[in-house]
């Protein structure tokens, strides 16, 4: 973990060799202050943590996959680096992004997690990641905003003749990304495009989604009547006493000095 010269922290996990593994994550300096952890699970894994309010935070894992000539275990291996990544300090919001050395391509048949404008043919490793998105609840924010060709692929081959999205965005919220595209101006020295991703925090409307989901009542409440009748008492009761309770507050606080 470096402050540079411009105030901006930098946070770098280097590989085991010089062309493998390596990750890391540049935090603008007006963010530093919000940093609650940083961590690496890997030399391919890395994330932080950043307090957005003082009951909300967000994590950001970053990614480097292994490429096309390593072995499945060692896809594999990542991808449970992963998973120890996001489950390892709870947030209300997970961000995971990087080069995956998959492609995922078009949505195939009716997956939720994918959207309708991914680009290109689906390879075994684009497989593992979709089977990796629907265990852990990821979606693929690439794929659900309408880009222009030009603003999809994320990597050209050394003699520029294959152009491929492997780079990618992932939320365990679909409603978090306001936009992700390709940045085609940005040279970043290697065969790789910058993939921007825009995010739209509404902490507002995540409580409020949080009241309702805690007044739904449970499904196994309506399986059994007496049950169910039991707690529509308890409930009704809760009202009755928080009614009586308010009218005597009233009461006792009326202007006239009566009560």
């Amino acid at each position: 973990m470096v402050i540079l010269e411009s105030g901006n922290l930098l946070c770098h996990r280097e590989g085991d060799h010089l062309s493998q593994g390596g990750v890391g994550l540049i935090v603008h300096k007006s963010l530093v202050n919000n940093v609650v952890k940083i961590g690496s699970v890997s030399t391919r894994v890395a994330y932080l943590i950043l307090r957005i309010t003082k009951r909300y935070s967000l994590k950001v894992i970053q990614v480097y996959a292994p490429t096309s000539a390593h072995p499945d275990e060692d896809v594999e291996a990542m991808y449970e680096d992963i998973s120890r990544a996001m489950h390892s300090s709870k947030t209300q919001y997970t961000v995971l992004m990087g080069d995956f050395n998959a492609k995922l391509g078009t949505r195939e048949n009716s997956e939720l997690k994918v959207g309708k404008f991914g680009i290109g043919q689906r390879n075994p490793r684009g497989q593992q990641l979709a089977d990796f998105m629907e265990k852990e609840g990821l979606f693929m924010m690439n794929s659900f905003f309408q880009k222009r060709p030009y603003r999809k692929w994320t990597w050209w081959s050394p003699e520029g003749s294959t152009k491929n999205e492997i780079d990618f965005v992932m939320t365990t919220r679909l409603q978090l990304f306001s936009d992700v595209s390709v940045i085609a101006m940005v040279k970043t020295g290697s065969n790789h495009r910058m993939v921007r991703g825009t995010l739209n925090l509404n902490v507002k409307l995540e409580r409020s989604r949080q009241m309702k989901s805690t007044l739904r009542l449970p499904l196994a409440l309506f399986q059994s009547p007496e049950t169910f009748q039991l707690e529509l008492q308890n409930r009704f009761q809760c009202l009755e006493d928080c009614s009586g309770r308010y009218e005597w507050q009233a009461r006792g606080n009326c202007p006239c000095g009566r009560s």
